[in-house]
């Protein structure tokens, strides 16, 4: 054996250990201690993103203890009602930080810490940063309690290894190999795509069988088109879960040659929509399907493959061709799909009108609207279909603007000139996504300049305006004028039906205090502290809800404590 044989074998070993950048570590402790089942695991694709971790399941409680994987010091406290809730990042001193997000409260050290800062700012939602000999933290120290805050759907523990020094996510398994895994992933359906023209129409959907150790397509020869790419439909499973859950490594293989590989082991996150494109987004949308493309459309960026020709393949001849795929996951199980192919010259060519570039700038009318569309905002070329319609429920037109096979990367704008609108406050009116019959969907981000109101949107469908001049609901639920108040918290539900809440603050005796917000439940409560004494005194509460057309409620009520 060669001395460069010795190293490559050396350096392979290496990169299978559980050890961190600088190899001062081979293991770390869990974050929690129970059985470990994942409901979700590193790099899945989820709406508009890469998962950046793993989703630990708490046996749908919360409150389990959270504990630091290893000696290090807090780099971040991260409060607010949506995204990771109550969110915990731990540098570690070999270039590794460990994340723990939608907890439900932090421990009693870092609570203080966190709560001086929100009455400082006077603000619910904070994001801190500490510098290394600030907050320092002990391996397997008490740092938290597992929850369900921000968007979680339910409890859970979100954990995440990154690189300090990019804050790149890695995948966890690979330092944890004590979780244990011994399913194969799954393959479903094979899918087929025309190219012709960049548009990657799908032209065929094979049901696939597993055979002994290996997965077939239900037909023994599957027809294709000159040029052509592929798509199958897969899964990881993992013990102790019912999940299916993202690949996280594919090969395929063209006549037993290697001609595409996708291996997804870290992602930046300047870059994590475009797991739209790694997907077929509509499958994923409207099945639920995960059906990973072979092929790289025009428009993805991301350097997650290794390929020919992006993965088209193209047929000059008429004989017979295996396709082969090889997927394996972070455990090393590898599942593989064999399938023979054949060019057919039946497949209709699709008619290139009403045609998107994704390379191409655009400014398309409908009637009183324009939409306005800057080029690499697609990933690839779409058929659209753009219409306008009046409906008598609606104060303004409806936009149905829709486009097939591809979705928008970069948002588009919709403009409506209001320099001759005299009877209407349009610093009162907010862009919607609607449904065909203009009942609200959504409000999204709009804004006026230059006599225009643009409503901006990644997401096609109907759209319209709708005029806001009502202020948030504001109902308290425990405290309303009631003379005595035996439990030590407040709470009350605020919600805006249309343009949503925007702000929130909570007062007694004019003096702020901390109303924390559940946006999943509408939720603010104010859980009593030293701000408030037992006095026997009346008190005095005022709670002010802003909305994002500028309407404002307040709601005051008094108590004794």
């Amino acid at each position: 054996m060669t001395n460069k044989t010795k190293l490559a074998l050396t350096l392979n070993f290496l990169l299978l250990l559980p050890i961190t950048i600088t190899g001062k570590k081979k293991s770390f402790e869990l974050p929690i201690k129970i059985p470990i089942s994942l409901s979700g695991n590193f790099a899945e694709i989820r709406k508009n993103h890469f998962h950046s971790g793993i989703d630990i399941r708490t046996q749908g409680k919360r409150g389990f203890p959270i504990y630091s994987i290893d000696s290090g010091y807090i780099s971040r406290i991260k409060i607010q009602s949506g995204g990771y809730g109550n969110a915990i990042y731990i540098n570690h001193y070999n270039g590794l930080t460990s994340v723990y997000a939608h907890l439900d409260r932090l421990s009693d050290t870092l609570k203080r810490i966190a709560e001086k800062k929100q009455y400082e700012k006077e603000s619910f939602e904070i994001d801190l940063s500490f510098h290394e000999n600030e907050i320092t933290i002990k391996r397997d120290e008490l740092i938290g309690f597992s929850g369900n805050s921000g968007s979680s759907g339910g409890p859970h523990l979100h954990f995440e290894m990154r690189d300090s020094k990019t804050q790149n996510p890695l995948d966890p398994i690979l330092f944890f190999p004590i979780i244990k895994d011994n399913i194969a992933p799954s393959f479903n359906n094979l899918y087929i795509y025309n190219t012709k023209n960049q548009l990657f129409n799908r032209s065929g959907v094979y049901k696939l069988h597993k055979k002994g150790s290996k997965y077939y397509s239900n037909q023994n020869l599957i027809k294709v088109p000159k040029d052509f790419a592929l798509g199958v439909e897969m899964y990881d499973h993992t013990n102790e879960s019912r999940s299916r859950n993202g690949i996280k490594e594919t090969k395929v293989y063209f006549d037993n040659k290697l001609f595409f590989t996708l291996k997804i082991d870290s992602f930046s996150f300047s870059k994590t929509r475009y797991a739209n494109c790694v997907i077929d987004y509509f499958q994923k949308e409207k099945y639920k399907r995960n059906v990973y493309r072979t092929h790289i459309l025009p428009n993805n960026l991301l350097n997650i493959y290794k390929t020919e020709n992006n993965g088209i393949i193209t047929l000059n001849d008429y004989n017979s061709h295996i396709i082969k795929f090889v997927t394996t996951d972070s455990h090393g199980n590898t599942s593989t799909l064999e399938t023979t192919i054949k060019r057919s010259d039946s497949f209709s060519s699709t008619k290139t009108n009403q045609i998107l570039s994704w390379n191409q700038d655009y400014s398309l009318d409908a009637n009183e609207y324009n939409i306005s569309i800057n080029k690499k905002s697609l990933y690839n070329n779409t058929k659209f279909d753009m219409s306008i319609f009046y409906d008598k429920k609606t104060e303004f037109p409806i936009l149905h603007f829709a486009t097939y096979q591809s979705i928008f990367h970069k948002p588009f704008n919709i403009l409506y000139d209001i320099s001759d609108s005299t009877k209407i406050d349009f610093s009162k009116v907010i862009w919607c996504s609607v449904n065909k019959n203009g009942k609200l969907n959504e409000t999204i981000k709009t804004r006026i300049v230059k006599n225009k109101i643009i409503g901006e949107s990644r997401e096609t469908g109907y759209f319209t305006m709708k005029i806001d001049t009502t202020a948030p609901i504001i109902k308290v639920l425990n405290i309303d004028n009631k003379k005595y108040l035996s439990k030590k918290r407040i709470c009350a539900i605020i919600k805006d039906d249309i343009s949503g809440v925007k702000s929130y603050n909570g007062y007694i005796n004019n003096q702020w205090v901390l109303f924390k917000y559940d946006a999943k439940k509408n939720l603010l409560t104010y859980n009593f502290d030293d701000k408030i004494t037992e006095d026997n005194s009346e008190k005095t509460v005022s709670i002010y809800v802003s909305d994002y057309c500028g309407n404002i409620n307040v709601k005051t009520t008094k108590f004794i404590y």
